[in-house]
């Protein structure tokens, strides 16, 4: 749905300039241009960089939550490249799976932060639930797919809860994105409605 070829092909890329995410796609600059070695463009696949990545907003601090770093930001980031290569949830102008952009060094203010929050049973009857929050930030602003990528987020992680092992993973778009207030509050009403 999301895999829509703009600014150039896949073919203006070679191949070799493999941005190392597994999703076949190379590195490219906005044009769809090459810019710069693999390692210099992406941070390694493995590795928790906090200089290319937003910092965490509001939503990923509320109450209980606690923000992932290190290992733990590696090992969600690695399920959500899973979920979102199986599901098509890819960033059209760059040309790569979405969750590439937390590892782009040409845009270290946008990508997706995480934090756990223990206990976030919907009915409040549990306590023994396990809640992901996600949150993106698009490259800026006024990012005209801000809203599409945030909920094509939210319905990758949520097609099978049992891929990724936690009770629900709740979706936000960072309150730095312009029409943030309507994409949350659709997204928070699609957690409401899912079964």
């Amino acid at each position: 749905m999301f895999d829509l070829p703009i600014g150039g092909s896949d073919a203006a890329v070679p191949p070799e300039s493999d941005d190392g995410s597994g999703d076949g796609h190379g590195a490219g600059s906005d044009d769809g241009r090459p810019s710069g070695t693999d390692s210099e463009r992406f941070d390694p696949v493995d590795e928790f960089v906090p200089a290319s990545l937003p910092e965490p907003g509001p939503f990923l601090r509320e109450g209980d939550a606690e923000v992932l770093t290190g290992d733990a930001h590696v090992a969600v980031r690695d399920t959500a490249r899973t979920l979102f290569e199986e599901r098509g949830v890819r960033d059209a102008t760059f040309g790569y799976v979405l969750t590439t952009l937390d590892r782009d060094r040409n845009h270290p203010d946008a990508g997706f932060r995480y934090a756990r929050v223990p206990g976030g049973d919907r009915d409040g009857d549990s306590d023994s639930d396990e809640v992901l929050r996600a949150e993106f930030t698009p490259t800026t602003g006024f990012c005209p797919q801000g809203g599409a990528l945030a909920t094509a987020a939210f319905r990758a992680w949520n097609a099978d809860p049992e891929r990724h092992g936690f009770d629900r993973v709740v979706v936000r778009v960072s309150p730095t994105y312009h029409a943030s207030d309507a994409v949350n509050e659709q997204l928070a009403d699609a957690a409401v409605s899912d079964p």
